[in-house]
């Protein structure tokens, strides 16, 4: 499995709560279903931290979970996939409520910042990270 910064780890280590997973193996059982390589950076992650997680301050988002406490980031996704007809290849971080989501390529392994009004065009081009962990520390920050 990749291993996740120091970096981000030492941000990690600075939000509050308990964001430790204890069920590591449930979590990366429900992300390989979803579609996620066990060799990618937010399988890595998802892997030793539960979420949610709010953002450090670039963010008013929330980062959903896979397993524990919630399943909310399969639900999410799937009704994007279905009502928004989102493609496969992406999984949604955070929820559709407002008018976007962060949303994260599994193919290439960017991350976007989707707009429920401009999703083709979001999504057409380059992600706004080139990775996860690019994406992660951003939002942690």
């Amino acid at each position: 499995m990749m291993k996740i910064p120091v970096d981000i780890e030492s941000l990690m280590h600075k939000q509050p709560g308990t964001f430790f997973r204890e069920n590591a193996n449930g979590a990366q059982q429900k992300l390989i279903a979803l579609g996620v390589s066990e060799n990618t950076e937010v399988f890595a992650f998802l892997s030793v931290y539960k979420m949610p997680l709010v953002s450090g301050g670039n963010s008013l988002e929330e980062l959903m979970d896979i397993s524990e406490p919630s399943e909310d980031m399969r639900r999410v996704t799937e009704f994007a996939w279905e009502n928004y007809q989102l493609p496969r290849d992406i999984i949604v971080l955070t929820s559709c409520e407002g008018e976007g989501f962060y949303g994260l390529s599994l193919s290439s392994g960017e991350v976007f910042d989707i707009n429920l009004n401009t999703l083709q065009g979001d999504i057409s081009g380059q992600g706004k990270w080139n990775s996860f962990f690019v994406f992660i520390k951003w939002f942690l920050t």
